[in-house]
Protein backbone atom coordinates (compact mmCIF):
# COMPACT_ATOMS: atom_id res chain seq x y z
CA UNK A 1 0.00 0.00 0.00
CA UNK A 2 1.92 3.23 -1.42
CA UNK A 3 1.44 7.05 -0.79
CA UNK A 4 1.35 8.50 2.75
CA UNK A 5 0.05 7.14 5.59
CA UNK A 6 -3.33 7.41 6.32
CA UNK A 7 -4.05 9.14 9.10
CA UNK A 8 -7.66 8.44 10.76
CA UNK A 9 -9.99 9.00 13.52
CA UNK A 10 -9.10 12.62 15.27
CA UNK A 11 -11.12 15.78 14.02
CA UNK A 12 -7.82 17.81 15.55
CA UNK A 13 -5.49 16.89 13.34
CA UNK A 14 -7.12 18.31 10.88
CA UNK A 15 -8.94 21.27 12.43
CA UNK A 16 -5.93 23.65 12.67
CA UNK A 17 -8.16 26.33 15.11
CA UNK A 18 -7.88 24.02 17.71
CA UNK A 19 -3.72 25.24 17.74
CA UNK A 20 -1.65 27.98 18.44
CA UNK A 21 -0.89 30.40 14.93
CA UNK A 22 2.44 31.14 16.46
CA UNK A 23 3.93 28.14 18.64
CA UNK A 24 5.12 30.64 21.14
CA UNK A 25 2.68 32.83 21.06
CA UNK A 26 2.43 33.10 25.19
CA UNK A 27 5.83 34.35 25.47
CA UNK A 28 6.49 38.32 24.89
CA UNK A 29 8.28 39.17 20.96
CA UNK A 30 7.96 34.97 20.78
CA UNK A 31 6.68 35.14 17.20
CA UNK A 32 10.14 35.79 15.79
CA UNK A 33 11.42 34.79 12.36
CA UNK A 34 14.06 32.49 13.71
CA UNK A 35 13.45 30.23 16.79
CA UNK A 36 17.22 29.28 17.47
CA UNK A 37 19.73 31.27 15.61
CA UNK A 38 23.96 30.44 15.85
CA UNK A 39 26.43 33.35 14.81
CA UNK A 40 30.04 32.05 14.54
CA UNK A 41 29.49 29.53 17.39
CA UNK A 42 32.57 27.38 18.40
CA UNK A 43 32.60 25.10 21.65
CA UNK A 44 35.40 23.04 23.22
CA UNK A 45 35.76 20.55 26.05
CA UNK A 46 38.09 22.16 28.72
CA UNK A 47 41.24 23.11 27.45
CA UNK A 48 40.70 20.60 24.36
CA UNK A 49 40.45 21.67 20.73
CA UNK A 50 37.48 22.79 19.30
CA UNK A 51 34.45 20.33 18.60
CA UNK A 52 32.33 22.53 16.70
CA UNK A 53 34.00 25.55 15.08
CA UNK A 54 32.16 28.38 12.91
CA UNK A 55 28.56 27.51 13.30
CA UNK A 56 26.20 29.41 11.51
CA UNK A 57 22.41 27.89 11.72
CA UNK A 58 19.06 29.63 11.69
CA UNK A 59 15.95 27.16 12.42
CA UNK A 60 13.14 28.94 11.84
CA UNK A 61 9.63 28.25 13.97
CA UNK A 62 7.68 24.98 13.03
CA UNK A 63 10.64 23.61 10.92
CA UNK A 64 11.91 19.76 10.34
CA UNK A 65 15.07 19.04 10.09
CA UNK A 66 17.38 15.93 9.86
CA UNK A 67 20.89 16.16 11.77
CA UNK A 68 23.58 13.82 9.92
CA UNK A 69 27.37 13.25 9.75
CA UNK A 70 29.83 10.39 10.16
CA UNK A 71 30.32 9.46 14.14
CA UNK A 72 32.22 12.10 15.89
CA UNK A 73 31.36 14.62 13.65
CA UNK A 74 30.04 16.92 16.62
CA UNK A 75 26.12 16.45 16.19
CA UNK A 76 25.99 15.18 19.92
CA UNK A 77 27.53 18.29 21.27
CA UNK A 78 25.35 20.24 18.44
CA UNK A 79 22.30 18.46 20.39
CA UNK A 80 23.94 19.81 23.68
CA UNK A 81 23.99 23.30 22.83
CA UNK A 82 20.44 22.94 21.70
CA UNK A 83 19.01 21.61 25.20
CA UNK A 84 21.27 23.81 26.80
CA UNK A 85 23.38 21.07 28.50
CA UNK A 86 26.40 23.33 27.53
CA UNK A 87 27.65 26.52 26.41
CA UNK A 88 29.56 27.57 23.48
CA UNK A 89 32.98 28.38 23.73
CA UNK A 90 32.40 31.51 21.16
CA UNK A 91 30.17 33.09 19.44
CA UNK A 92 26.42 33.67 19.92
CA UNK A 93 23.16 31.65 20.59
CA UNK A 94 19.67 32.74 20.60
CA UNK A 95 17.05 30.94 21.63
CA UNK A 96 13.34 31.54 22.10
CA UNK A 97 14.53 35.12 21.88
CA UNK A 98 16.69 34.60 24.70
CA UNK A 99 20.63 35.59 24.27
CA UNK A 100 21.56 32.16 25.90
CA UNK A 101 25.43 33.40 26.20
CA UNK A 102 24.67 35.71 28.95
CA UNK A 103 21.15 34.33 30.02
CA UNK A 104 21.55 33.63 33.76
CA UNK A 105 21.72 30.05 34.95
CA UNK A 106 18.52 30.45 36.80
CA UNK A 107 16.53 31.00 34.39
CA UNK A 108 17.70 27.74 32.25
CA UNK A 109 15.23 25.34 33.65
CA UNK A 110 12.41 27.65 32.20
CA UNK A 111 13.51 27.42 28.91
CA UNK A 112 14.67 23.64 28.37
CA UNK A 113 10.65 23.61 29.87
CA UNK A 114 9.95 23.99 26.49
CA UNK A 115 12.15 21.58 25.14
CA UNK A 116 11.60 18.18 24.80
CA UNK A 117 14.74 15.72 23.71
CA UNK A 118 15.32 12.22 23.24
CA UNK A 119 18.12 10.85 24.53
CA UNK A 120 20.16 7.90 22.44
CA UNK A 121 20.83 6.68 26.23
CA UNK A 122 17.11 7.20 27.49
CA UNK A 123 18.04 8.60 30.53
CA UNK A 124 14.80 7.23 32.03
CA UNK A 125 15.01 7.34 36.34
CA UNK A 126 14.66 3.35 37.15
CA UNK A 127 13.10 3.73 40.23
CA UNK A 128 9.62 4.97 38.11
CA UNK A 129 7.38 2.97 36.07
CA UNK A 130 6.86 3.98 32.57
CA UNK A 131 4.33 5.74 32.93
CA UNK A 132 5.73 7.58 35.70
CA UNK A 133 8.41 8.57 32.76
CA UNK A 134 6.30 10.13 30.50
CA UNK A 135 4.55 11.76 33.48
CA UNK A 136 7.00 13.70 34.61
CA UNK A 137 6.90 16.56 32.05
CA UNK A 138 3.17 16.98 32.76
CA UNK A 139 3.89 16.94 36.47
CA UNK A 140 6.30 18.98 36.32
CA UNK A 141 4.11 21.59 34.74
CA UNK A 142 1.41 21.41 37.30
CA UNK A 143 -1.13 19.09 35.41
CA UNK A 144 -4.30 17.87 37.05
CA UNK A 145 -3.58 14.20 37.96
CA UNK A 146 -6.63 12.68 36.27
CA UNK A 147 -5.54 14.75 33.33
CA UNK A 148 -1.89 13.14 33.72
CA UNK A 149 -2.89 10.13 33.75
CA UNK A 150 -5.49 9.40 30.86
CA UNK A 151 -2.75 11.43 28.70
CA UNK A 152 -0.04 9.16 29.35
CA UNK A 153 -1.79 5.65 29.22
CA UNK A 154 -3.16 6.96 25.70
CA UNK A 155 -0.23 7.83 24.32
CA UNK A 156 2.15 4.60 25.73
CA UNK A 157 -0.98 2.81 24.15
CA UNK A 158 -0.14 3.86 20.74
CA UNK A 159 3.18 3.17 20.61
CA UNK A 160 2.72 -0.18 21.56
CA UNK A 161 3.25 -0.28 25.68
CA UNK A 162 0.16 -0.83 26.86
CA UNK A 163 0.84 -3.92 28.93
CA UNK A 164 4.03 -2.21 30.27
CA UNK A 165 2.86 0.79 31.73
CA UNK A 166 3.40 -0.37 35.01
CA UNK A 167 6.91 -1.70 33.98
CA UNK A 168 10.22 0.10 35.66
CA UNK A 169 13.16 0.59 32.64
CA UNK A 170 15.83 -2.45 34.21
CA UNK A 171 12.85 -4.71 32.98
CA UNK A 172 12.26 -3.34 29.76
CA UNK A 173 14.31 -3.70 26.42
CA UNK A 174 16.19 -1.23 24.67
CA UNK A 175 13.36 -0.88 22.14
CA UNK A 176 10.76 -0.47 24.73
CA UNK A 177 12.77 2.18 26.82
CA UNK A 178 13.51 3.89 23.54
CA UNK A 179 9.44 4.27 23.59
CA UNK A 180 9.09 5.39 26.72
CA UNK A 181 11.99 8.11 26.29
CA UNK A 182 10.07 9.41 23.07
CA UNK A 183 6.68 9.39 24.82
CA UNK A 184 7.99 11.20 27.83
CA UNK A 185 9.61 14.10 25.00
CA UNK A 186 6.38 14.46 23.17
CA UNK A 187 4.08 14.44 26.06
CA UNK A 188 4.26 18.49 27.09
CA UNK A 189 4.24 18.97 23.42
CA UNK A 190 7.31 21.26 23.35
CA UNK A 191 8.35 24.32 21.23
CA UNK A 192 11.44 22.37 19.67
CA UNK A 193 12.22 18.32 19.95
CA UNK A 194 15.44 17.22 19.82
CA UNK A 195 15.69 13.24 18.70
CA UNK A 196 19.01 11.23 18.91
CA UNK A 197 18.53 8.31 16.74
CA UNK A 198 15.69 7.62 17.86
CA UNK A 199 14.12 5.20 15.80
CA UNK A 200 17.67 3.00 16.22
CA UNK A 201 16.16 -0.22 18.66
CA UNK A 202 12.48 -0.44 17.03
CA UNK A 203 11.17 -2.75 14.06
CA UNK A 204 10.90 -1.13 10.75
CA UNK A 205 6.93 -0.51 11.52
CA UNK A 206 7.40 0.88 14.74
CA UNK A 207 9.88 3.26 13.60
CA UNK A 208 7.70 4.50 11.05
CA UNK A 209 5.03 5.16 13.71
CA UNK A 210 7.03 6.84 15.40
CA UNK A 211 8.30 8.86 12.77
CA UNK A 212 4.36 10.03 11.97
CA UNK A 213 4.10 10.80 15.59
CA UNK A 214 6.97 13.45 14.82
CA UNK A 215 5.85 14.52 11.60
CA UNK A 216 2.54 15.25 13.41
CA UNK A 217 3.55 16.96 16.16
CA UNK A 218 5.50 19.16 13.83
CA UNK A 219 2.35 20.17 11.63
CA UNK A 220 0.82 21.57 15.24
CA UNK A 221 4.00 23.74 15.22
CA UNK A 222 6.76 22.08 16.86
CA UNK A 223 10.71 22.64 15.30
CA UNK A 224 11.94 19.74 15.36
CA UNK A 225 15.37 18.35 14.90
CA UNK A 226 16.54 14.49 14.40
CA UNK A 227 19.84 13.04 14.15
CA UNK A 228 20.25 9.97 12.18
CA UNK A 229 22.38 8.02 10.49
CA UNK A 230 19.68 6.27 8.44
CA UNK A 231 19.61 7.23 5.09
CA UNK A 232 16.80 4.83 4.00
CA UNK A 233 14.93 7.61 6.71
CA UNK A 234 15.94 10.44 4.37
CA UNK A 235 14.51 9.67 1.01
CA UNK A 236 11.57 8.26 2.78
CA UNK A 237 10.67 11.62 4.85
CA UNK A 238 11.55 14.55 2.88
CA UNK A 239 12.76 17.29 4.75
CA UNK A 240 15.72 19.96 5.46
CA UNK A 241 18.82 18.42 6.36
CA UNK A 242 22.01 19.45 8.43
CA UNK A 243 25.35 18.17 7.84
CA UNK A 244 28.26 18.44 9.98
CA UNK A 245 32.01 16.72 9.42
CA UNK A 246 35.01 17.29 11.45
CA UNK A 247 32.82 20.10 13.61
CA UNK A 248 32.05 22.23 10.62
CA UNK A 249 28.37 22.53 9.08
CA UNK A 250 29.12 22.07 5.70
CA UNK A 251 25.49 21.50 3.97
CA UNK A 252 23.42 24.23 4.96
CA UNK A 253 19.80 23.53 4.90
CA UNK A 254 17.49 25.44 2.55
CA UNK A 255 15.38 28.03 3.76
CA UNK A 256 12.59 26.22 6.54
CA UNK A 257 9.39 25.92 5.53
CA UNK A 258 6.49 25.80 7.81
CA UNK A 259 4.40 23.31 9.00
CA UNK A 260 3.31 20.44 6.63
CA UNK A 261 4.86 22.21 3.69
CA UNK A 262 8.35 21.58 5.40
CA UNK A 263 7.48 17.71 5.75
CA UNK A 264 6.78 14.88 2.78
CA UNK A 265 6.18 11.28 3.66
CA UNK A 266 6.49 9.67 0.60
CA UNK A 267 6.62 5.53 -0.03
CA UNK A 268 4.61 4.64 3.12
CA UNK A 269 3.28 0.99 3.41
CA UNK A 270 1.20 1.15 6.53
CA UNK A 271 -1.95 2.34 7.26
CA UNK A 272 -2.26 3.39 11.12
CA UNK A 273 -4.73 5.13 13.64
CA UNK A 274 -4.31 8.79 14.26
CA UNK A 275 -1.43 9.37 16.67
CA UNK A 276 -2.68 10.74 19.89
CA UNK A 277 -3.19 14.22 19.50
CA UNK A 278 -1.32 16.78 21.90
CA UNK A 279 -3.08 20.20 22.17
CA UNK A 280 -3.48 22.89 24.34
CA UNK A 281 -0.54 25.59 25.22
CA UNK A 282 2.34 26.28 27.86
CA UNK A 283 3.92 23.31 29.44
CA UNK A 284 0.64 21.31 30.00
CA UNK A 285 -0.78 18.86 26.56
CA UNK A 286 -3.77 17.45 26.73
CA UNK A 287 -2.99 14.24 24.70
CA UNK A 288 -6.02 12.88 22.95
CA UNK A 289 -7.47 10.64 20.08
CA UNK A 290 -10.86 10.77 19.08
CA UNK A 291 -11.21 7.08 17.48
CA UNK A 292 -13.60 6.00 14.83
Amino acid sequence: MGGDIAVRGSRYLTDKSQWRSCPLQNEPGSCMSNLVKFENVGMRYGVGPEVLRDINLTLEPASFHFLTGPSGAGKTSLLKLLYLAERPSRGLINLFGKDIVSLPRKALPTLRRRIGVVFQDFRLLDHLTALENVALPLRIAGAKEHQVSEHVKELLSWVGLEDRIDAKPPTLSGGEKQRVAIARAVIGRPDLLLADEPTGNVDPEMSERLMHLFVELNKLGTTTIIATHDIALLDRIKANVIRIEKGRLITKPPSALAGSQGVEVVGSSIEMDAPPTISGSGAIAAVRTDND
